[in-house]
């Protein structure tokens, strides 16, 4: 039976990327049903390519609601890949509309707030104003001398305020988890 689940989904991950938008249609529904985080890149491939209308509504909605073990990995790194940049805000908003915790890939998402534009931004922002405890100390770190880093070497834009808010949630974030902040 497993075999059979994973022919079918391999099967499907090939038919999403058919010139038939009825075999598209019907690799997604495949896919929501018995899909896993390993299926999100594909998604996201078909995803950039798609143009407006039912498919890449499909995959909107997809893609910014799953709740799949692993799915909070898997869309954190395609932050680290540089074709997506431009879907970045996407992909952020998918992984809070998603209801994920990222708690221990701060640096990669602030990393991807630190490089991108203003809507970028404000979409860290709001992962990191929506995150719950326990944070790792390592990661709030890495991730505050990276916005540090930035705020000396470049140029206030208008992005500014909002890295700066940033910031300001990863300095409580330090402050909560500090041996210090008990004394």
């Amino acid at each position: 039976m497993a075999e059979k689940k994973s022919k079918t989904l391999k099967q499907a991950i090939l038919d999403l990327f058919d010139k038939d938008d009825s075999k598209v249609m019907k690799a997604l529904k495949t896919i929501t049903k018995s899909g896993t985080a390993d299926e999100i890149p594909a998604l996201m491939d078909v995803y950039v390519k798609a143009e407006e209308g039912p498919i890449k509504e499909e995959l909107t909605k997809m893609l910014s609601s799953m709740k799949l073990e692993g799915g909070d990995v898997a869309l954190v790194g395609l932050l680290r890949e540089e074709r997506f940049k431009e879907h970045h805000p996407f992909i952020l908003t998918s992984i809070w509309n998603s209801g994920y915790q990222p708690v221990e890939h701060l640096d990669v998402i602030v990393n991807a707030g630190l490089r991108g534009d203003y809507m970028t931004a404000f979409e860290v922002l709001t992962i990191l104003e929506n995150l719950e405890p326990p944070f790792d100390m390592d990661v709030i770190a890495v991730a505050s001398l990276n916005v540090d880093d930035y705020l000396e070497e470049k140029e206030q834009d208008e992005r500014t305020p909002i890295i700066l808010q940033i910031k300001e949630v990863l300095d409580q974030y330090k402050s909560a988890v500090s041996p210090t902040s008990a004394g």
